[in-house]
Parts: C-alpha cells; structure tokens; sequence
C-alpha cells in the first residue's frame, strides 16, 4: 500500500486572476465528473494547470476521458525559492506527439531544491488564489498549442514521492485514521 497526497487542481486562463478548482473531480473517484482541459492555451496566452501538495509527488496519473488529438508538447515548473525553475518532465499521455491523448503518468526528476509557497508567488499574481491559504508544493503545467476544445480527464491524482510501498503482513489487522482531502491523502 502507498498513500498519496491530494492535489488541489487549478486551471486558469488569464494568468490566475481567476481559477478554476477542479481539486474535486480529478479525485472523486467518480466518471460523472471530470477535469475539464477544453482549450487549454499556452502560457503565452495566460494559460495553465496549477497542481499543489503539502507534500512533495513525482507526477500524476491522468485517467484522459475525451483525448486531445492536437500535436502539443507539456512542460512544468516548480518554485526552488525564488523563481518558477523547469521540471525534466516525461509525459506518458502523450500519443503521436499529443498530450493528454492517452491515459498515463506525467512524471519528474524529484527537485532538491524545491519549496513551498502560495500559489500567488509563484504565479505572480496579485493575491493568493489557494483556497486554504498554507504554503504547498506546486507545479505549473503548460503545453506548447491549443489543447482540443473537447479535452477532459476522468481523474488527476498525485503520485508518492517515494516508489517504496508498504506491505501488510498476511493475517495481521491494521488500523489507521486517514484524512482525506486537503493537507491529507487522495488515495
């Protein structure tokens, strides 16, 4: 077994001077809801997918509901304390050079210097925009072209730092209280 952080999800199409909290659906275990990444522009155009932890992950499932088809490359970015600082992004949704055309991992090399913030400092915004206002790991994520007007993803959960996992030992109970949802775990 692995706990993995819950992320809260952000898309914003002007540069965060208003979002779009998806934090919910990319984790609700449910097909009815969905993140929705329909015209997803470049960062040029103010665009893009805010994801913040209280911990560290080194990616995120994406479960792709209608796939982009449109040729489009990802990138991301973390705060190392004083600028916004490229992550080495592999992206396995990617399909015939189309992110978010399949269902995948979006993983990184885990920074050694990353750190905590608001949302607000890293973006540089006017006013912080993290609905509960704590400092958290947050990756921004961009793409190269327009996303396809239809794009959508079922689900967006975290993935464990670590690859370690834990095992339970055959017969033994284990108990533990788990809180969900912000500064807590999503699955």
């Amino acid at each position: 077994y692995a706990l993995v952080p819950y992320l809260l999800v952000y898309k914003s199409a002007d540069a965060l001077a208003t979002i779009t909290d998806y934090s919910s659906a990319a984790q609700d275990g449910a097909l009815g809801t969905d993140v929705v990444l329909s015209s997803l522009d470049t960062l040029a155009n103010g665009d893009s997918l805010w994801l913040g932890s209280e911990l560290p992950f080194r990616g995120v499932l994406a479960d792709v509901d209608a796939a982009n088809a449109t040729a489009s490359v990802l990138s991301g970015h973390y705060w190392n304390g004083s600028a916004l600082s490229a992550l080495s992004v592999t992206d396995g949704t990617d399909a015939a050079g189309a992110t978010f055309g399949v269902d995948g991992a979006i993983t990184w090399t885990m920074p050694t210097d990353w750190i905590k913030t608001t949302l607000a400092r890293a973006g540089s915004a006017a006013q912080a925009v993290n609905a509960s206002g704590a400092n958290l790991y947050w990756v921004r994520l961009t793409v190269s072209v327009a996303l396809d007007s239809s794009s959508t993803l079922n689900s967006l959960m975290a993935m464990s730092r670590s690859t370690a996992y834990g095992e339970a030992v055959s017969g033994r109970v284990i108990e533990m209280t788990i809180n969900r949802g912000v500064s807590g775990v999503a699955g």
